[in-house]
């Protein structure tokens, strides 16, 4: 009796040593396959974590060899709807508001009629572009970092996709607009460092 018990255990380790080996052959054989199918690796890729940003995967994307696009951060961005009330623009001018001087992280769409680089308008003192949202909300982003030739190539090399989101990151400056015998103070951005301005992929 014991010796058919001893023999009914070492049938069932055999029965379990070779199921496992069929699983790890499967998953050899198929999972590559699976994988490298578009919509299973858009399922994949889009219900893991890239760092602190879950599920920002584009489908275009998986193609790529790194997981460094897919996983750029864009989780936090306000729209310029929800910056603006966040500042309670507008507000009374000669007084600085409570969110001046923070570091922002806004998203919306550029305005290509209001680009404003040294490439294209040499004479003028500085370097801005205008964002907006699709509710009429706009905002003014000044550029301040080391290689301002870069964010515009970056943003130039998008002009053929209006469509596409921008996300920035930079520092709340205040500014006084007088308007027919009133006065409001708005905000606009400094864009810092040139990696602080991306597009949706």
């Amino acid at each position: 009796m014991n010796d058919l018990w001893v023999d009914l255990n070492v049938i069932k380790a055999n029965i379990c040593y070779l199921f496992y080996i069929f699983i790890g052959c499967f998953l050899l054989v198929f999972l590559p396959r699976i994988i490298s199918h578009p919509v299973a690796a858009h399922f994949i890729l889009s219900n893991v974590q890239c760092g602190d940003n879950p599920n920002f995967i584009n489908p275009l994307e998986t193609k790529k060899s790194t997981l460094t696009p897919i996983c750029k951060p864009s989780s936090g961005y306000f729209s310029i709807e929800a910056l603006y009330h966040f500042c309670h623009v507008p507000a009374p001018c000669g007084k600085d508001m409570d969110c001046e001087g923070k570091i922002a992280k806004v998203k919306g769409y550029i305005d290509y009629s209001n680009v404003f680089d040294k490439k294209n308008y040499p004479w003028l003192p500085y370097e801005k572009l205008k964002i907006h949202d699709k509710k009429g909300k706009s905002l003014e982003i000044w550029t301040f970092s080391n290689d301002n030739r870069k964010v515009f190539e970056r943003i130039y090399h998008n002009k053929a996709f209006p469509e596409k989101m921008v996300f920035i990151k930079g520092k709340i400056v205040g500014f006084d607009m007088p308007i027919m015998g009133t006065c409001h103070r708005g905000i606009k951005i400094y864009l810092e460092k040139e990696d602080d301005l991306f597009f949706e992929y």
